[in-house]
């Protein structure tokens, strides 16, 4: 059994997820200790439980102590898949971040599923659906994984109600990959979507994306503004830019009650200029994403522009499960990443 601590690094929710994850995949049980100790609210919340029932109930593992406010989990993988099931994470709880550890973990443990989440598509402090299907999705599969999601409804704080149906075949990390290169031109894509909201709402924030782009020189190559059904209303806009084998990175942001819809598609245009005017080849947030799967491969490296305490913290993880080597340097403006494949 492996224990980790839960008060490392940015000390929240993700050790917790990139813990299951590794879990699953070596098939070696875990003890997660001094959960979210520093936080406010210390020990599981119920987004919390909602990834560890989500890791039982897909893969037949068993959980121990999991419990709102609880300090400690441990979790026993097994072979004893159900392979459908659907997971309730209550309210808006992030659905994107349960599907960004329990689709890979799935398909690398060398197993098949089919899982619908139900919650917040569209929320703060993690990657919005489209983020994850235009941006991670592609980055996870070029490395080797075969894992894929279909949007069936959008969800919003405070209600939530989105649902999402992702799916997982087995597959293997390829042994060596470079996310290194930066795209080929100053160019982006926007997705501008909004729910129970002014008509002109959807439209202003693309607009306003477009606007921020054009105006430093950036070629804007598509636009899609969507009205779409949900339980609350709500908005959402990413700016984003992926080249297979190249590079892929994205800046999105969330509507707020009071927020004009001017300053969303800003925000997610300024956070996608900070890695395109980088020269970077990953923005920071899928940096620390692509990690786990890095340390799978015989070699991996990748180019972002910024450390975060995210990206530190599933190093850390990484190598406490796997023993693998890591790296993490300056490179002029840049922050290099090589992960040297598992040990153990």
């Amino acid at each position: 059994m492996i224990t980790i601590d839960g008060n490392q690094g940015e000390g929240g929710g993700q050790i917790l997820r990139t813990s299951l994850f590794f879990s699953l995949v070596l098939g070696e049980e875990v003890r997660v200790e001094k959960i979210r100790a520093k936080r406010e609210n210390p020990g599981l919340r119920p987004q919390h439980l909602a990834a560890i029932r989500a890791f039982a109930e897909v893969t037949g593992g068993e959980v121990e102590n999991a419990k709102v406010g609880a300090s400690w989990i441990r979790f026993r993988p097994s072979d004893k898949a159900k392979g459908e099931t659907t997971i309730e994470v209550g309210t808006a709880g992030s659905v994107t971040l349960i599907l960004q550890s329990l689709l890979p973990a799935v398909a690398l443990a060398g197993r098949r599923a089919s899982v619908k989440v139900k919650g917040g598509t569209d929320t703060k402090w993690s990657p919005t659906y489209e983020y994850f299907k235009r941006v991670f999705e592609p980055a996870a599969n070029a490395m080797g994984l075969r894992i894929s999601t279909r949007l069936l409804r959008r969800g919003y704080y405070p209600i939530g109600g989105g649902l999402v149906e992702g799916t997982a075949h087995p597959s293997e990390v390829v042994e060596e990959k470079d996310f290194c290169l930066p795209p080929t031109k100053r160019a982006g894509t926007i997705v501008s979507v909004s729910s129970n909201l002014r008509r002109d709402v959807v439209k202003r924030q693309c607009g306003a994306a477009r606007e921020a782009l054009e105006t430093r020189g950036v070629e804007v190559e598509a636009t899609e503004a969507r009205e779409e059904e949900a339980n609350s209303p709500g908005s959402s806009v990413l700016v984003y830019r992926t080249e297979p084998d190249r590079c892929y990175f994205g800046g999105d942001a969330i509507g707020e009650r009071g927020l004009p819809a001017e300053s969303v598609g800003r925000a997610a245009a300024r956070i996608f200029l900070a890695t395109l005017d980088s020269g970077a080849s990953v923005d920071p947030h899928l940096a620390d994403m692509l990690v786990p799967l890095m340390a799978f491969s015989k070699r991996a490296r990748l180019l972002t522009d910024r450390e975060t305490p995210h990206l530190t913290t599933n190093l850390a993880v990484a190598k406490a499960f796997t023993g693998c080597d890591f790296y993490l340097q300056r490179a002029g403006r840049l922050c290099e990443v090589i992960v040297a494949g598992r040990r153990r």
